[in-house]
């Protein structure tokens, strides 16, 4: 996205912050940025707010998992299985508790971590 836009807006030189889940939308509503790309639908009403995209939430299972490979699981199966996370700060982790409480479970979180990639890392050990 950010190598289409320099294609269209060559004389535009973006600067790229990365700001924890907590932090969001508080930088564009105090001014610091002009816009902002966030998985948070801005509440603000004098700002605009716009989807990009959309892009579907996953079980992450080691290859060896008896339920790898198949296209669907209900989040009840998994119910007694240890679960791997983002830290509670982040947005996934809090829809993660209101989907597992949706399901009438609590997970078992024996791990959790700031970076996808470790928890990706965990999941396939």
């Amino acid at each position: 996205m950010v190598s289409g836009f320099r294609d269209v807006h060559p004389q535009v030189h973006p600067e790229v912050r990365q700001v924890h889940d907590d932090q969001l939308s508080t930088v564009v509503a105090r001014g610091e940025v002009d816009f902002e790309i966030s998985t948070v639908r801005l509440t603000e009403p004098e700002l605009r707010w716009h989807r990009l995209m959309e892009e579907p939430l996953q079980l992450a299972l080691p290859g060896h998992h008896r339920l790898a490979g198949r296209p669907s699981i209900v989040l009840a199966e998994v119910a007694d299985e240890p679960f791997i996370t983002l830290r509670p700060s982040t947005l996934l982790h809090r829809l993660l508790e209101d989907l597992c409480a949706e399901a009438g479970l609590v997970p078992a979180i024996t791990f959790e971590s700031d970076d996808l990639s470790t928890v990706h890392g965990f999941v396939a050990a």
